[in-house]
């Protein structure tokens, strides 16, 4: 394995450590050798893209890191990986409005649903460190497709698997993390930083008697790929009250939800303050999965663009 970072090796926390990894240079640099693991890509990420499809042709395992909202710099062999099935790690941290004060610019809302709709990408957003742990173990085994790592910058809580469930469920893409009634009244879905709140949506719900079942869908695309019996058993046709939670736009989870169901997202770009005045504006509390929940229970969801309209009206009050 090889690989750094667009100049953010610090901030993606990408830098390889073991003993002998060091940089990759010249020798008379005096910096590294030429038998060094880390690379110095600079602020190039299409560059740094292109490099990595020719390392993994020449049969090493390359992997580069940049803010996800930089992804779009880096498209076009980001496609070349997929077109070419080369098994390129691109691992992109930052990855939401949690991104706080940096605020807009950096903030990505629509770079997940433009990479989770490439072919033969598989896009991993992991919701703690155990599930981190085990995407690494599933990239590790493949041979001929690109992988996208999507990772927070915020502090996650790592999840009690005595409480929930196996994190061997994420090599299917999706599974039942906590709540296995046979016939729920309500399922939630999340992924990545947005299931640690989705669950403490899910405890006040349990708690007021709501047969809830919650699911971490960590990769899209391995989900898509299982049998339809399993498909069926986490999301069964008897239930089509669903909310889904992510810091992101509604557009690959519409599949999942249906037209009787909510996604607690974004429908506009972030906004700039304190992390967590930004994530209450745009409302993701637990209060709010809550109301929303309660709401496609009683068959009542909200509109797309009038739920869009009052997020907007909420965020500028809370934001000014």
């Amino acid at each position: 394995m090889i690989g750094g970072s667009a100049d953010l090796a610090h901030s993606c926390l990408t830098t390889l450590e073991f003993e002998g990894a060091g940089d990759f240079m010249s020798p008379a640099s005096g910096w590294g050798t030429y038998a060094g693991r880390n690379l110095h890509f600079g602020i190039r990420e299409h560059a740094m893209g292109s490099i990595m499809n020719g390392l993994a042709l020449c049969k090493v395992r390359p992997f580069g890191s940049t803010f996800l909202v930089f992804s779009d710099y880096m498209k076009p062999p980001i496609r070349m990986s997929a077109f070419m099935r080369l098994p390129c790690i691109w691992v992109f941290t930052h990855d939401s409005i949690s991104v706080g004060e940096d605020g807009p610019t950096h903030q990505p809302v629509e770079q997940l649903s433009a990479l989770r709709s490439i072919p033969n990408l598989l896009v991993f957003r992991p919701c703690d460190a155990n599930e981190t742990l085990e995407m690494w173990r599933h990239i590790a085994r493949l041979e001929d497709a690109p992988a996208a790592v999507v990772l927070t910058r915020q502090d996650l809580p790592t999840l009690d698997r005595t409480k929930y469930a196996p994190v061997e469920g994420l090599h299917k893409g999706a599974y039942i993390i906590a709540g296995g009634d046979e016939h729920p009244d309500l399922i939630l879905m999340s992924s990545g930083s947005e299931v640690s709140l989705m669950l403490q949506a899910h405890e006040i719900l349990c708690a007021q008697g709501v047969k809830v079942r919650s699911l971490s869908i960590p990769c899209f695309g391995l989900f898509k790929t299982q049998d339809d019996e399993y498909i069926q058993k986490l999301l069964p046709n008897s239930c089509r009250a669903r909310v889904s939670i992510e810091a992101g736009r509604r557009d690959q989870w519409a599949a999942l939800v249906g037209l009787d169901g909510e996604h607690i997202g974004m429908a506009t770009f972030g906004e700039s303050g304190p992390m967590k005045t930004v994530l209450q504006s745009f409302g993701f509390t637990p209060e709010q999965v809550v109301t929303v929940a309660k709401r496609v229970v009683e068959g009542k969801p909200l509109s797309i663009p009038s739920r869009a309209s009052k997020a907007t009206v909420k965020r500028r009050k809370v934001c000014a």
